[in-house]
């Protein structure tokens, strides 16, 4: 009875700790899911979109996705998006909801591998917690619905930890080895700073008892100086730009006149994994770095390097990772546009996350197990030798309460950031969705006002017809019949809806550069100077007392475009009194270069709440000339 009774207890306890594990990866994908959006961005015009294209034109070829982008060259992780890129249809956020799957497996990879050396202690397991929460804290899920590397971010760290869990087999085995050389080559073929796999199999061969380690280090350095020499002199790379060899002599000049001011950027970087503040963030990673220096410096007796062989690696992984960052991000001499070389408070883009985030927990992981051994070496010595480590466990038990502090800011601190940014990338991304689906009605010069979402260049306009034209990404028929997109009004026909001749409140604030268009008696405006009417301001269903349902703009009641509309006024909602007018803001756009010379009349049609009837503006009569 009582071995049952602690059967059921135990399966109790391991349920409990599945459903708190669990919290966190499935807000993960909650949290992907409201606020990435189907939309290409920055880098993804360059590759993503034309590679998937050309397989409907019937012009692909493959040394697209082996040549060089920006640093990286990533065919694997480039094969792998493009096949999941053809079957979704280019749908963005699918490809972002697999780039987290690979986060989660390599979690994953790290929980089984801790698991499995603590033996399945359960104490030591919810000492694990922790990890989970910050693994998954928003912050570093932003980097999952953010351009290319929200995709290829969790294939290179899944190809790190596999790399490192391989070597740890290979100790008598060298078909193990084997493959871990395969998939160190494939890491590096996936990301530039998967090049880095090759220290990390050199220190974890160096600190782990294996046999023949003489022979697999030198035939480890031989594989890696050969992907080097075909990464940077077989495929060729090039030389100018700040993603080029000449920027990177650039960045160690820099590092020689400026390595005090270099070294607290890295003390930043480090920090950053904690909170994500430029002068805070300084002060974290000093003191990060000064709690691993007194880990080691307590533990020098019993540093556990064959045991902690694959921790420490990977801890040099994302230490160099990290350190290069630094240098090529922080500022420096040759390329301005990162900063001056003389930066000393600095901290990493969110999307640069993935290549520094395992520090803080390789940390914890490695204090871990110095408190784990104490404590066991401390329960079997004799009595009267117990002082002698009663002084190393207190100071393990300090160091190891610093981190798990550090661990608790780190995933709490960020998450105002990292839940504000979502905020800002599915705005941005609603913005460019409207941008897309209207492209016809949109001055090219407006594509350039949403951060880091369309390239500065005019060949963005023939990709965009391609995909209206082979109906991919947010032309997909599947995706506008299952959303309708009525942020834009997509969807609504506004034909059928009777004409509600109440008024209702709303303003329109500009007409191009004019305001209070309709204030004006007549607007002249010249056809060769602008092609475009583009109107911004705010409206409300007032006798609703909501917002309202989708905003029209009408052109001489025969050319009907949709506004963007649920923009954030917080001025309107103080204006109104009403909390539920904070976004009430719309912009819209219409290309008038097919009208006639003469007069034309615009106004708005503001669809009801209840989606039956519309609301009419005043009119605003404009000149046309041609």
């Amino acid at each position: 009875m009582d071995i049952l009774s602690k059967y059921n207890r135990n399966n109790i306890i391991k349920l409990i700790y599945t459903i708190i594990a669990l919290i966190p990866i499935i807000y993960g994908f909650i949290f992907i899911y409201q606020y990435s959006t189907n939309i290409p961005m920055w880098d993804q015009w360059s590759s993503l979109v034309p590679w998937t294209l050309s397989f409907f034109e019937g012009d692909f070829q493959i040394k697209w996705i082996i040549n060089a982008q920006n640093d990286s060259r990533a065919p694997f992780s480039f094969l792998i998006m493009i096949f999941f890129s053809l079957l979704s249809g280019l749908n963005v956020e699918i490809l972002y909801l697999i780039g987290y799957i690979f986060y989660i497996l390599s979690f994953l990879l790290i929980f089984f591998e801790f698991k499995k050396d603590i033996k399945n202690d359960l104490k030591y397991l919810f000492l694990f917690l922790p990890i989970i929460f910050y693994w998954f804290n928003p912050f570093y899920l932003t980097r999952y619905i953010y351009n290319l590397g929200g995709f290829t971010s969790g294939i290179i760290i899944s190809l790190t930890l596999s790399t490192a869990l391989i070597l740890e087999r290979s100790r008598r085995s060298n078909i193990f080895f084997g493959c871990s050389i395969l998939i160190a080559v494939i890491c590096s073929f996936s990301g530039a700073w998967g090049l880095a796999i090759w220290l990390l199999g050199i220190i974890q061969i160096t600190l782990q008892k294996t046999q023949n380690k003489i022979y697999k280090i030198g035939l480890w350095i031989i594989c890696s100086l050969c992907t080097f020499y075909v990464y940077y002199i077989g495929l060729g790379f090039r030389e100018g730009g700040r993603h080029g060899t000449d920027a990177y002599t650039s960045y160690l000049i820099t590092l020689m006149d400026y390595p005090l001011q270099k070294f607290l950027c890295y003390m930043g970087t480090i920090g950053s994994q904690i909170i994500s503040n430029n002068e805070i963030a300084l002060i974290f990673g000093i003191l990060l770095t000064c709690i691993f220096i007194g880990i080691i410096k307590n533990n020098r007796d019993n540093l556990m390097l064959d045991r902690l062989s694959k921790w420490y690696a990977l801890l040099v992984f994302w230490g160099i990772t990290s350190l290069a960052l630094t240098l090529t991000r922080s500022g420096n001499i040759g390329f301005l546009d990162f900063g001056p070389p003389d930066t000393i408070f600095w901290v990493p883009h969110f999307r640069h996350s993935p290549t520094t985030f395992f520090i803080l927990v390789g940390i914890y992981i490695i204090g871990l197990f110095y408190l784990k051994n104490s404590f066991e070496n401390f329960a079997t010595i004799e009595n009267k030798n117990k002082s002698i480590f009663f002084e190393r466990n207190t100071l393990n038990v300090f160091f190891f309460g610093m981190i798990f502090t550090l661990l608790i800011c780190g995933s709490t601190l960020n998450i105002g950031q990292g839940i504000d940014t979502g905020n800002k990338l599915e705005r941005w991304g609603d913005e460019a969705q409207y941008y897309l689906l209207n492209y016809n009605n949109i001055d090219k010069k407006v594509f350039n006002s949403i951060p880091n979402y369309f390239p500065d260049n005019t060949t963005i306009f023939n990709k965009i017809k391609l995909l209206e034209k082979y109906q991919l990404n947010i032309f997909s028929k599947n995706q506008i019949e299952e959303e309708m997109l009525s942020l834009f009004g997509l969807g609504i026909d506004i034909s059928h809806f009777q004409n509600n001749s109440s008024l209702t409140n709303y303003h329109i604030d500009y007409l191009n550069d004019i305001k209070d268009p309709i204030q004006q008696k007549t607007i002249i405006m010249d056809n060769s100077e602008s092609t475009y009417v583009i109107l911004k301001g705010w409206v409300v269903d007032s006798p609703n007392k909501s917002l309202a349902r989708a905003v029209f703009i009408s052109v001489d009641n025969e050319i009907i475009v949709p506004c963007l509309y649920l923009r954030e006024r917080k001025d309107v909602a103080s204006y109104l009194n009403n909390t539920e007018y904070v976004n009430s803001g719309f912009w819209g756009s219409v290309n008038i270069s097919q009208l006639n010379e003469g007069n034309h009349t615009v106004k708005l049609k503001i669809v009801s709440q209840n989606e039956n009837e519309y609301y009419q503006s005043d009119l605003i009569n404009i000149n046309l000339k041609k």
